[in-house]
């Protein structure tokens, strides 16, 4: 029988990715990236973590928060996995850099607005 992870546990999970994906792109400016394969794949590696976690939220819990791109995100992370060998790394850039910050302090405030009440190892 599979062990089912809560939801807070994958919510948890894509901040933690975000956050990963930050200390990776620190000071990296768009032609070290493009040029860097080792920072792509790294970058890949928790876009596609995050688009596993977020298709593990529910309709319920993600219709509770619209204002949280789900989809886009699952689309993107879906592109990198599945297209690895022609991603768009210019979409990538522009996520990581515009769109990724903005989905991790959202992703921040649907586990304040859902789990306030509870501890953190749930």
């Amino acid at each position: 029988m599979a062990l089912m992870r809560s939801e807070k546990l994958y919510l948890m999970d894509i901040m933690e990715a975000v956050d990963a994906i930050t200390a990776f792109m620190q000071d990296a400016t768009a032609d070290e990236f493009s040029n860097d394969k080792v920072l792509r794949s790294a970058v890949a590696l928790k876009l596609t973590n995050i688009a596993e976690a977020a298709t593990c939220i529910s309709a319920c819990l993600r219709e509770r928060h619209p204002q949280v791109d789900w989809s886009a995100v699952i689309a993107l992370g879906n592109a990198v996995l599945e297209r690895y060998y022609d991603v768009d790394w210019d979409a990538v850039w522009r996520w990581v850099t515009l769109d990724g910050p903005v989905f991790g302090e959202l992703v921040a405030c649907v586990v304040r607005s859902e789990f306030s009440n509870e501890g953190t190892d749930n």
